[in-house]
This record gives structure tokens, sequence and C-alpha cells, in this order.
């Protein structure tokens, strides 16, 4: 069996891995961010996949799952936390997101239009 370590192949690759880990980092605060712009909720949002999203005036955000022990905050990201969501993401996640996003802009469409006729009367 070869030992034999090539440390510029090891040091390269974690390079690599710790900077794909901060872009996953900046990348899920932006996500935040939209959430945060998009479905503001103190009360938390359920979200696919039995993610939670809690967002404050003050930028603050936590991303929970019910199904592990997952947290996200602005502040605290764990690198197991950002392997398990990296895997919902890759799995569709996000996609599964848009439905939510298009019934409850759906939603209030249709009560603004209701309160336009209402209005108008």
């Amino acid at each position: 069996m070869n030992t034999q370590v090539d440390m510029a192949k090891l040091e390269q690759t974690a390079c690599e891995h710790n900077e794909s880990v901060k872009d996953f980092q900046r990348f899920v605060d932006k996500l935040a961010k939209l959430f945060a712009s998009t479905i503001p909720s103190q009360a938390g949002i359920d979200l696919p996949g039995d993610y939670v999203f809690q967002c404050w005036p003050s930028g603050e955000y936590k991303l929970c799952c019910k199904k592990v022990d997952l947290e996200i905050t602005a502040q605290v990201k764990s690198h197991d936390d950002l392997e398990y969501f990296a895997g919902s993401i890759n799995n569709g996640w996000l996609l599964k997101v848009i439905p939510i996003l298009e019934r409850m802009t759906k939603t209030f469409q249709t009560a603004s239009q209701i309160i336009e006729s209402v209005l108008e009367k």
C-alpha cells in the first residue's frame, strides 16, 4: 500500500474545499436576503423538506430543519449543516420553493384584486 502523501496536492485540495465552503456560505446569505425580502416572517415560514425560515428587521435570519438538528444563521454556519443544506439544494430543494412563492404571490394578487373591486364601488 502506497502511503506517500503528495503534500502539494493535499494543500491544494484543502484550499479548494475551504474556498468552496466560503462561497457557499456567501450564497446562503444571499438566498436568506432574497427570502427575507420576499417572505419576511419572524414567526417562521415552512419550506419544503421540513425547513423553516425566520428573519428579523435587523438582518438576522435562521434556517432550521425539523428532520435533523440543523440551524444556519447569519452568524453561525457549521460545516455539517452547510453540507446537509447543500445536499438538499443539489436534490432540487430550490425548485420546490418556487411553487410556494407562486402560491403566496397568487394569494396576495387575488386579495388585492378583491380589495380594489370593493374600493371602486
